[in-house]
Parts: structure tokens; sequence; C-alpha cells
């Protein structure tokens, strides 16, 4: 069966300070009939990346079947190379880009601080790009989120940062990027033509080696999807909350436990958990405790959503893992 790692759809029910931020555009490629929104250069020679079912024995298979994207289906992949694939997000019909979401499965399997795979981001439609990792302040861009990403200090040879080593099983990775808007007149005009992005943005993948062969995998990544959300107008995270929503533990293997926590006491709290395509699967009352407890071997591993709603309409929400 297959997972479900398409996990974007549902985002138009993710708040801050209790109230939605607009998704405004979403796409997802799972390889197998939509890999259009990957653009994938195949007329370069030194390419290694290929889209389709691996053939060697640490990929051995793709997270969602039959297919995935990997440096190369059946070989090692050779030295001093340096292949790349891209993804675009367009701007908004209101001509700019608020906010940047990007999620990913994925295994690699690198000499470690040596070989490895990064992301760069390009806020002027490929002219120049950058590392993820090392957002650009005079752009008013900034990482507010991050799951399972290599940091500044996870550098491979030419001290770039990126996923290098051994990652055997299948994880999840994730990273939001913010625009920043100006919060005084000081930074004048300039700084707010920078601060919203009127180009597509890119993203691009890239694998590196160094001139050591060690004959391994790579890197495979399957279930991509990028985002974007709409944050202008929302409160500052944290403010005004009359309750928050736990959910241990996170990921969850056989069961786990959302837990209300109320500033006034309240009761008669209802849960909805949602699956990849904004489905209700689960509505439920929570208990005198202001618990529920879920059983998870009906669900299948990937990213569900859930919303807790009070009396008044009031309402928390985010996401959790299952294996």
């Amino acid at each position: 069966m297959k997972k479900i790692a398409t996990i974007f759809a549902l985002m138009l029910v993710t708040f801050c300070n209790a109230q939605f931020n607009a998704l405004l555009e979403v796409d997802s490629t799972n390889f197998e009939s939509n890999a259009s929104l990957v653009h994938l250069d195949i007329s370069a020679k030194k390419n290694i990346w290929q889209i389709g079912m691996p053939r060697k024995e640490f990929f051995i298979k793709a997270y969602s079947l039959p297919f995935a994207i990997m440096t190369d289906q059946r070989n090692s992949y050779p030295i001093n190379n340096l292949s790349s694939f891209t993804v675009s997000i367009q701007p908004t019909v209101a001509g700019y880009i608020p906010d940047v979401f990007i999620g990913f499965w994925h295994k690699f399997q690198t000499d470690s601080l040596k070989d490895g795979g990064y992301l760069e981001i390009s806020l002027d439609s490929g002219a120049t790009w950058s590392n993820v990792v090392f957002p650009n302040s005079a752009e008013g861009m900034s990482i507010y989120e991050s799951i399972n990403f290599y940091t500044p200090l996870d550098t491979i040879q030419g001290g770039i940062p990126a996923f290098s080593g051994e990652q055997s099983n299948w994880e999840y990775s994730e990273l939001f990027l913010q625009w920043i808007l100006p919060v005084s007149p000081s930074q004048g005009p300039k700084y707010k033509k920078k601060a919203i992005v009127t180009q597509k943005v890119m993203l691009r993948f890239n694998f590196k080696s160094d001139l050591i062969q060690t004959n391994k995998a790579g890197w495979i990544i399957d279930n991509l999807s990028i985002g974007i959300k709409d944050l202008i107008g929302s409160a500052p995270e944290n403010t005004m909350r009359i309750f928050d929503v736990k959910f241990f533990p996170n990921p969850a293997n056989e069961q786990g436990i959302f837990q209300v926590v109320s500033k006034n006491n309240e009761k008669n709290f209802t849960l909805k958990i949602y699956n990849p395509a904004g489905q209700i699967i689960i509505s439920s009352e929570l208990d005198k405790n202001n618990q529920y407890i879920l059983k998870t071997k009906e669900l299948i591993a990937g990213i569900y959503f859930y919303e807790v709603t009070n009396k008044k309409g009031n309402s928390q929400s985010g996401k959790i893992i299952i294996k």
C-alpha cells in the first residue's frame, strides 16, 4: 500500500494565533504521474539525477511506489560531480510570494563531510543562488521553522552546508522561509521593495562529490511538495491564546495522546483529524480531562493535520506524524 505524503492540500487549516494563514498555492509530486513540478535537464551529460524505480541495494525501493528521483537508478555516484534539478514557485495574483514551504521524504548515503546534497534558493528567477540555510536578511528573508534539516554547521567539502553521511531509513524533512516586512519607517522604501518578492522563486536540489571514489549510493527523494502561505495580517504566535494543544509522542507509532491545556479551565473541546487530501477521518469530543487517545494502527504512515475547537469557535491546529 502506498504511503501518503502529499501533505499540503490541508494547509488551509493551519493557524497563527488561532486564525487561518491563507494557502495561496500548492504543488506536489510523487514522481509517478505528476513529475512536471520538477525541471530536470536530461541533456546535461554529467547530471546523474534520474526519475524511476531504484535499482541499487541501499535505496531498495521508493517511499511511494514505484518511482522516486535519485542520483542514478543503478550506479554509485561518480567523483567530481555536481548535479541538480529545480522546482519553481510563481508569484501570486497579488504579485508577491510572502512565505515559502518545501517538504520531502529522503534517504542518503555519502562520504561523510565530503560529499552530500543541499538546497539553494533564487529570488530572481535563477540569476543568483544561495544555500537555503543562509537566508539573505537584506532581502527580508529568514528561516522560521525546519524539521530534520541540515544547519550551517553541517558542511561538506568547500564549506557547503548539506545533508551528508548516512540516513538509512526514510526521513521527512521540511523548511519554511518567511519574508519579513519592514517594522519601522526608517527602513525605507528600498528595504520594503526587497522584502516583497515579485519574481518567481526557484529551489535547486544539488548533489556534490569530491575526487575520492567511495562507491556509495547518493541521495534519493520522494513525495516532494512546495507551498505558499500568506502570513500578512496574522498576529504574533502565542499571543491571545486561551488554550494550547499538545500531541505526544510526535511522531507516534502505536498511539498518541492529544492534550488541551486551557487558561480558563474550560471543557467541551472538539477534535477533527484530516488526511492529506483534506478529508475528515476522525471527529470526536475530548474526554473530561481534555484528552483524546489516537490509535494509529488503522492509519497509513505519513503526515496528518488536526484542528481543536472550543464552544466559542476558537481553534488551534497543527500537524502530526504517524510512523
